[in-house]
């Protein structure tokens, strides 16, 4: 089974144009906490090991990766969107 796109499913979700923004805002947002998180480990990765080990940086990038699309916390599903609109207080 394949995921689907936001393009598939954007017009079952009925959601406004600016809950869409907003959705698309938290979403960007934390993608690029995860982009600096992971830049921060490479670079101390880098630090640490004094020189530039490609074949460690691929090894660990490969599982921050495999952890990231392994875990529930980065999908965004319908029932997570639901919430976080009833919690901002969104219909």
């Amino acid at each position: 089974m394949t995921k689907p796109t936001a393009a598939s499913i954007e017009a079952s979700t009925k959601l406004t144009g600016l809950q869409r923004q907003y959705i698309k805002a938290v979403a960007e947002e934390a993608a690029k906490l995860a982009t600096n998180a992971v830049r921060d480990e490479l670079v101390q990765l880098v630090i640490i090991n004094g020189q530039y080990n490609d074949a460690d940086l691929k090894n660990r990038v490969s599982g921050l990766e495999r952890q990231y699309e392994q875990d529930e916390k980065y999908t965004l599903t319908r029932p997570k969107i639901i919430a976080m609109m009833q919690k901002l207080g969104m219909e």
